[in-house]
């Protein structure tokens, strides 16, 4: 699970990184690209579930 959420936060992080660059940034608001939101985590998802078998 933490590689696939560092792999989506260097993905956001790029993304958001290029619409921001010249000329990109002309097409990213011509054609209505908006920067992401990082990954946040749910309140309590530190603490693992009880399971009982």
């Amino acid at each position: 699970m933490t590689t696939a959420r560092g792999r989506y936060t260097e993905s956001v992080k790029d993304y958001n990184t290029s619409i921001k660059k010249f000329p990109t940034n002309i097409y990213a608001g011509w054609f209505g690209f908006d920067p992401k939101p990082q990954f946040k985590a749910a309140a309590g998802a530190e603490q693992a579930p009880t399971v009982q078998f």
